[in-house]
């Protein structure tokens, strides 16, 4: 199992830094949640260089496509490219982005069980790239502007495409019965992924830690 974080975790976008207070109360309560991997936009991991602190090594902040590789036991294999932030005030990726994300997967594609991406992007950039990527992710676990998504399968059924609930309080889980087989022309069906959104409601039961670090942290 891998637990990974998107963008804007910390900083909805075009959002102003969070007080120092709010930041290192946040920092510190994501550095005790084992995330195999998060990805911080600019503008957060700026926010955290500021204050010479952070939720963990696990979040980067990539200025090029990066891919990370987790084993997942018996064999299996996870690759998760991290695609990078778009230049100041450029709206949409260019075409060499596109490519360099799409050299990175082909990369990995070899070497991995199941390549999955993360992207900053917002939706309808996402689903520009689901339209033109020549290799695409298996799974695109997306984020920034846009709509939420609970496992909509794209290109040509071979990604399965996720982007989060805002506010945070919902859990994406993506239950993968059965390993993408590229060689046969796999695509993703019911029979072979399950997403499941779990919200973070009154019945999940508050950790006693983190409750105390949120009742003194400031939440402007």
């Amino acid at each position: 199992m891998l637990v990974i974080a998107g963008a804007n975790e910390f900083l909805p976008p075009g959002a102003p830094p969070a007080s120092d207070a709010k930041a290192r109360g946040m920092a510190q309560i994501f550095s005790r949640m084992g995330y195999d991997l998060g990805l911080l936009t600019p503008e957060e991991a700026g926010m955290f260089d500021m204050l010479h602190t952070g939720p963990g090594p696990a979040f980067k902040s990539p200025r090029a496509p990066e891919a990370a590789m987790f084993p997942l036991g018996s064999n299996e294999t996870a690759a998760v490219v991290m695609f990078p932030a778009l230049p100041p005030g450029e709206k949409q990726p260019s075409l060499a982005m596109i490519d360099a994300v799409d050299q990175a997967v082909s990369e990995v594609s070899s070497k991995a069980t199941i390549v999955a991406g993360l992207s900053p992007w917002g939706y309808f950039n996402e689903k520009d790239y689901l339209n033109q990527a020549r290799n695409p992710v298996d799974v695109l676990l997306g984020s920034g502007p846009g709509l939420a998504l609970s496992g909509k399968v794209a290109a040509g059924g071979r990604t399965v495409w996720v982007r989060p609930y805002s506010r945070g309080k919902t859990l994406m889980k993506i239950e993968v019965l059965q390993w993408p087989d590229r060689s046969r022309g796999f695509q993703w069906s019911k029979e072979s992924v399950r997403v499941v959104s779990d919200p973070l409601d009154d019945k999940v039961r508050p950790d006693p830690e983190t409750a105390t670090i949120l009742a003194t942290t400031p939440q402007e």
